[in-house]
């Protein structure tokens, strides 16, 4: 802060200026209670700390040495703030803050001047003030709207998700065009969720959310605001996103017509066999924001209806996801890449069938890929020929590989090309509550295990600790208060109690083969 209102950058000077003048009254009060906090509470600057910034750990471990250098900062931002002069370009008002827009006007009009009318800025930047930006309940647009499919074979859809289909694939597109989400959840991580989802394009996403609008809501859902405090998220949120996409039907989840239940009452009430009825209809189940016994119980419906499920949320900087596409699940692309034809300099005729690319340049395959030739020149003398074909390749180093017996197919002669091969693979998915329960192990992301591959108790604890995150909220119908003792010392009572039942299993580090 002290550096911007020192050294503004360029251009932006009497908007940092301005903006501190506003706010300087709200940054001394901050500042004031960090100081308090500063000498009322000790820290001890090991673990991840000192880790970070061995340095500055050892420094401020001793005596009051990060009070002091916090004070001798908040007294140079003290004066930097009291000599901060926002300049005769902005007029403050008791009430409204309104900036005067001369060096605009004296700007446009000189652009202007000479091709058209000077037009009255000022009056017009007034009239925006009174500019409605509510999306407005056009509910006769969409009746007439829906219902519209995905027609991969009309060129208009084609034409406006190429870019989309490009990526992903047309066979790809084809299911999703006919997919239909639940989406559980209506939070930030939801919301990011369902706007996703709904302008990629799927039959019908169906949202599942009781939840009340409250202050902390407007951090993370940017399609809410002050006045839908009080109301229900979806009722806030769900036209605007129906906006984004007219092939994409958007409802409310509903058991029954006008029946909003919450989804513990849902799977846990005496309406189970009726909940799980309507959920034969979705192919996809999202789930946010749901406690791990929720979330069990969810997984098991979705197994029960043969529909995909995942689970995932956040908690500050750490977050979670779940995947179960049940048995068999066949993943058509592995990767996601694009693999390039490669050039050919030979290929031996014998029993190994030995594989050379071009000099220079690499082949980045692996043991059991699969390539296919074309554009081969060969000599026409019996044999099958190479073009077309496709051939297990066993790596002999980075420029070569191995294709087995060719003896039986004509003679290379010079040219040609191969590709890699994208190949099907099954996968075996187990249920949420397996996978807690496995002694075969908990799998982290490779962020925690490649972090501290020394310390899986630490790694372990971190999931712990996620877990517990839900215990305290279903105990205390809210999240624990940042730098708030009490809530600490709960919170570590809950993880020590949850560390004595669990045994801590082995953990997989994903970066590794099974």
């Amino acid at each position: 802060m002290i550096n911007n209102l020192k050294n503004p950058p360029k251009g932006f000077e009497d908007v940092i200026r301005y903006h501190f003048y506003c706010k300087r009254e709200a940054i001394m009060k901050t500042c004031q209670q960090w100081l308090v906090e500063a000498k009322r509470d000790k820290a001890n600057y090991g673990g991840l700390t000192s880790g970070h910034n061995h340095a500055i750990a050892a420094k401020f471990s001793q005596g009051n040495v990060y009070a002091q250098d916090l004070q001798a900062v908040v007294t140079e931002l003290t004066h930097a703030l009291a000599s901060n002069d926002p300049g005769n370009a902005i007029e403050i008002k008791t009430i409204q803050t309104v900036i005067r827009y001369d060096k605009i006007i004296k700007y446009c009009q000189q652009i202007v001047a000479s091709e058209v009318e000077a037009v009255d800025i000022k009056a017009m930047a007034q009239k925006m003030d009174h500019i409605d930006a509510a999306v407005e309940d056009n509910q006769q647009m969409l009746k007439q709207n829906h219902p519209k499919n995905i027609d991969i074979n009309d060129e208009a859809v084609t034409n406006r998700w190429s870019r989309y289909i490009g990526a992903m694939g047309i066979e790809a597109v084809k299911k999703q065009a006919t997919a239909q989400v639940l989406l559980i959840g209506f939070g930030a991580l939801g919301l990011e969720i369902a706007k996703n989802i709904v302008l990629s394009g799927v039959k019908r996403l169906s949202i599942l959310d009781t939840e009340i609008v409250t202050a902390d809501n407007l951090v993370g859902n940017f399609y809410l605001s002050v006045a839908d405090i009080g109301k229900r998220r979806i009722d806030s949120a769900m036209k605007k996103l129906q906006l984004l996409n007219s092939y994409v039907i958007v409802d409310e989840f509903q058991v029954r017509p006008n029946d909003v239940q919450s989804i513990r009452a849902l799977i846990q009430g005496g309406n189970r066999n009726e909940f799980v009825k309507v959920m034969k209809n979705y192919n996809v189940i999202v789930a946010t924001e749901l406690s791990p016994d929720l979330s069990i119980e969810l997984n098991l419906i979705a197994g029960e209806v043969k529909a995909k499920y995942i689970d995932c949320d956040c908690k500050g900087l750490f977050g979670k996801i779940f995947v179960d596409f049940g048995k068999e699940h066949e993943v058509a692309d592995v990767d996601g890449a694009e693999y390039p034809e490669v050039f050919i300099q030979s290929i031996d005729q014998d029993d190994k069938g030995l594989v050379k690319v071009l000099e220079g340049t690499t082949h980045n395959l692996g043991d059991g890929d699969v390539v296919q030739f074309s554009k081969v020149n060969e000599a026409n003398v019996g044999g099958k020929t190479l073009n077309s074909q496709k051939f297990e390749v066993k790596v002999h180093r980075k420029d070569s590989f191995y294709i087995g017996d060719t003896r039986g197919y004509c003679k290379y002669v010079n040219g040609g090309l191969f590709k890699k091969i994208k190949q099907k693979l099954m996968v075996n998915h187990v249920d949420l509550l397996q996978m807690l329960t496995s002694e075969q192990g908990m799998k982290l992301d490779d962020n925690l295990t490649g972090f501290d591959p020394e310390n899986q108790f630490e790694q372990f604890l971190t999931f712990v600790c996620f877990q517990t995150c839900y215990t305290f909220q279903d105990a205390h119908n809210r999240t624990p208060k940042p730098w708030n003792l009490e809530d600490t010392n709960e919170f570590e009572r809950m993880v020590n109690e949850a560390m004595k039942a669990r045994v801590v299993p082995k953990l997989v580090d994903l970066t590794k083969p099974e």
